[in-house]
């Protein structure tokens, strides 16, 4: 069953002799490092606006902690450690619940007609269920998906 990760072992490869990462484990690590790159592009170019300051250190350190546990997780996969595909999926449910708490409030602040805070809340929702799917937390798992129960 395809699960994130993959990174605590290798397969035997009869043309290089030895073990090499699964395929998947390499997009794994492509996802996790990408993940990282996304969220550290936001969180360190976004500027304030209009925002108010607690909103705006909220996402802005949302961006920044998920930009520095994903690029660590991504690390810890190329070293194989197990607890990479946790640290992602932990890491993607914490900043779920942060940008849900903080679309929420952009649109108790700046109206429900607030694109930027509709993109916060769905992409939030999207995250935690994604992470919350990864650790096996649902009952839907996708059968190609690289954020599969972790097992």
């Amino acid at each position: 069953m395809p699960r994130l990760g993959g990174v605590a072992g290798g397969e035997a490869n009869a043309y290089s002799g030895g073990m090499t990462q699964k395929p998947e484990t390499r997009s794994d690590v492509v996802i996790m490092f990408f993940s990282a790159a996304i969220f550290a592009f936001f969180g360190f170019r976004l500027g304030q606006g209009s925002l108010p300051v607690a909103l705006y250190l909220l996402i802005i350190w949302s961006l920044r902690g998920g930009a520095v546990l994903f690029g660590l997780s991504g690390i810890l996969a190329l070293a194989r450690v197990r607890m990479a595909d946790v640290l992602y999926a932990v890491a993607g449910a914490v900043t779920g619940v942060l940008f849900i708490i903080a679309g929420v409030w952009l649109l108790l602040v700046a109206g429900i007609g607030n694109a930027t805070g509709i993109i916060l809340l769905l992409f939030g929702l999207w995250n935690s269920y994604s992470a919350l799917r990864s650790l096996g937390l649902t009952g839907a798992r996708s059968p190609t998906a690289p954020h599969d129960e972790i097992r």
